[in-house]
C-alpha cells in the first residue's frame, strides 16, 4: 500500500477528451477519494473518502450535477471499493467486520451491501480476510477478490469469485489455483461478453500492474483463458513462481465494450482496444 495522500477531487470530464472541461463536484484539499461507481441511469455517484487524516473512508453519494452531497456510512471502521447494485442498493468493502490478514497486524475488509441510503447493511462474505473491488457483471451477480490463505502458498492467491447480491452462490470464477500472476484485482464484466477484465499485479501492494482479460472457458486455472492486453508487463506463468514479480503502471480498467476500455497509466486516463 502507499499510505494516505490527501488532495484532489471528484471531477467530471466532459466532453471525454484532452481538451475537455473538467467540473469539480467535490473539493478534498485535506483528504483521499478512493474510488467510485455511476448509477445504471447516470444520475448518481457513489464514491468512498476519507475527509482527512484521521477518519475513516466512509461511503458518500452525490447527483451527478455536483448536487445532494450524502454521507451514507461512519463509524470506526473504513468501507471503500463501492459498487451499484441492480436493485438500487450498494455493494462495498469494509473493515467492520473486524477480521486481519493472518500476516500482519492490521484491519482486513469484507463484502457488505446496504440500501441506497445506508440502512439495512448486511455482510455477504464470511471471509476471514480480504475482500477486494467488488463490481457487477451483466448477468446482475457481483464479481469480487478474495484473498485465500489455508493450503495456499504464502504469496498468492487472490483470485475472482462471483456471489449474488443476497449473499447466495458464492463460486469460484478463476484463478483459484493460479500461481502467477499473484493477484487478480479491479474485475469488471466486458458487456456483450461473459470474460472479464482486471488488473492483475503482485502481492500486498498497490492495485497497480498490468491489464489481461479473463475468458474462463479456456479453464479456471489455466494460462489459455488470460490475454494479456500489456505485453509489456511479464505476468509469469499460471502454474509456477509466486507472481510476487509482477509490476506495471496500469489501474482501473474498465470495458466500454467488446473492443474498446478505458485504463489509468501513471495518472493519465487511457482508451485501449
Amino acid at each position: 500500500a502507499e499510505g494516505f495522500a490527501p488532495g484532489g477531487g471528484l471531477y467530471v470530464l466532459s466532453t471525454a477528451s484532452p481538451d475537455g472541461q473538467l467540473k469539480e463536484l467535490v473539493a478534498s484539499p485535506k483528504g483521499q477519494i478512493m474510488d467510485l461507481d455511476v448509477s445504471y441511469d447516470g444520475k448518481e455517484i457513489i464514491f468512498s473518502w476519507r475527509k482527512e487524516a484521521g477518519l475513516g473512508y466512509h461511503i458518500y453519494r452525490i447527483n451527478s450535477d455536483g448536487t445532494g452531497l450524502a454521507q451514507l456510512t461512519d463509524g470506526e471502521c473504513h468501507d471503500y471499493n463501492v459498487a451499484w447494485l441492480p436493485d438500487g442498493g450498494v455493494a462495498f468493502i469494509s473493515t467492520r467486520a473486524a477480521i486481519v490478514p493472518l500476516c500482519w497486524t492490521t484491519p482486513a475488509g469484507a463484502l457488505y451491501r446496504m440500501d441506497r441510503d445506508g440502512q439495512s447493511m448486511q455482510r455477504l462474505s464470511a471471509n476471514y480476510v480480504n475482500d477486494f473491488t467488488p463490481s457487477v457483471l451483466p448477468d446482475g451477480r457481483i464479481v469480487y477478490s478474495r484473498w485465500e490463505y489455508v493450503d495456499k502458498p504464502a504469496i498468492p492467491i487472490q483470485s475472482v469469485w462471483t456471489i449474488h447480491p443476497d449473499g447466495t452462490n458464492l463460486n469460484v470464477f478463476f484463478g483459484n489455483g493460479v500461481l502467477s500472476p499473484a493477484s487478480f484485482l479491479e474485475a469488471r464484466g466486458i458487456p456483450g461478453s461473459t470474460a472479464v477484465m482486471c488488473t492483475v499485479s503482485a502481492h500486498n501492494g498497490p492495485i497497480r500492474g498490468g491489464i489481461t482479460v479473463i475468458d474462463r472457458n479456456g479453464g479456471l486455472d489455466a494460462q489459455g483463458s488470460l490475454l494479456n492486453l500489456t505485453p509489456e508487463v511479464n505476468l509469469g506463468s499460471a502454474y509456477r513462481g509466486d507472481g510476487n514479480h509482477v509490476r506495471g503502471p496500469y489501474e482501473s480498467p474498465y470495458p466500454l465494450d467488446p473492443e474498446h476500455f478505458l485504463v489509468s497509466k501513471k495518472g493519465s486516463i487511457c482508451v485501449g482496444s
